[in-house]
């Protein structure tokens, strides 16, 4: 009984203070940890859950692109896209990327609103010319690439938004038709996909990327045929261009020949006025001759009168 009186009299009460602050650490650490695990980072609270970006998400997943532009151009300090094309590329930007996708986003849906939807482009006019782009459209389509390339060239921007971004410009690209810019955005797209987890959905990314990467190749060769055919069905053009040419050869020729009969005509004002001082110098010597005769004339007379 002594030697176990002995142990309890070790032992020492825990205040109930440090019980309820362990708890309390306890319950804010798994809420920080579930938190984390669904997306949310303590160290940028505001990123993607600011009550404008909350809003802009809901815009578009109902599809009401052009609120979700509103929206996240007020949120980002941009202001909406002109019809010029241009926005103003604030710090905001930079340091709310996923916002700034966001609106890149909403943009690529609004521009792809205005013509044919994305891989359906507008066939070729029969006469080979490619149909004219609504202006609205090439607007929309320059806004989002200058938000997407921001974010894409941004070396603080994680693997994975920057991933995405490079992939939305080349989307952009593609709805606008330049297959060749098209391609090397998917390109840098498909670089920093090794970096992205398969959680993160690396592998997601890399696969669209790079179908859409071969579709804008075969764009390309589509155009080249287009344009190889064109030139084989329609001569007109080759031979058209020949007659221009031959005109600018002959009206050359003419200029040179213009040119030649100017020069001729110089060097005969030149002899008619070396001619003209000849006959001048002559005129002036027979004067001479004739001055001298009255002279002697005037000698002999003066003799006759002494004799």
């Amino acid at each position: 009984m002594a030697e176990l009186r002995a142990r309890r009299t070790g032992w020492r009460r825990v205040p109930i203070g440090v019980w309820v602050g362990s708890a309390i650490l306890l319950l804010l650490g798994l809420g920080a940890f579930l938190a984390m695990r669904r997306g949310w980072n303590p160290r940028e609270p505001f990123t993607r859950k600011a009550p404008l970006v909350e809003q802009a998400l809901v815009q578009l997943k109902a599809k009401d692109y052009d609120a979700a532009q509103q929206t996240l151009s007020s949120y980002l300090g941009t202001g909406v896209c002109t019809d010029a094309g241009s926005l103003a590329l604030s710090d905001k930007v930079r340091s709310r990327p996923d916002g700034s996708f966001d609106l890149g986003f909403a943009l690529f849906q609004l521009a792809e609103g205005f013509g044919g939807r994305f891989g359906e482009e507008d066939v070729p006019q029969t006469d080979g010319k490619e149909p004219e782009p609504d202006p609205k459209r090439t607007a929309m389509i320059e806004c989002g690439r200058i938000i997407a390339l921001a974010i894409a060239s941004d070396a603080e921007v994680s693997a994975g938004l920057r991933a995405r971004a490079s992939y939305l410009v080349g989307n952009l690209e593609f709805l606008g038709k330049n297959y060749e810019e098209a391609v090397k955005n998917y390109n840098r797209s498909l670089e920093l996909v090794p970096g992205i987890s398969e959680k993160a959905t690396g592998d997601a990314i890399g696969r669209d990327a790079a179908w859409n990467r071969a579709i804008a190749l075969r764009r390309i060769e589509e155009k080249k045929q287009r344009d190889e055919e064109k030139k084989k069905n329609d001569p007109k053009e080759d031979k058209d261009k020949d007659k221009d040419k031959d005109k600018d050869e002959d009206k050359d020729k003419d200029k040179d020949k213009d040119k030649d009969k100017d020069k001729d005509k110089d060097k005969d004002k030149d002899k008619d006025e070396d001619k003209d001082k000849d006959k001048d110098k002559d005129e002036d010597k027979d004067k001479d001759k004739d001055k001298d005769k009255d002279k002697d004339k005037d000698k002999d007379k003066d003799k006759d009168k002494d004799k």
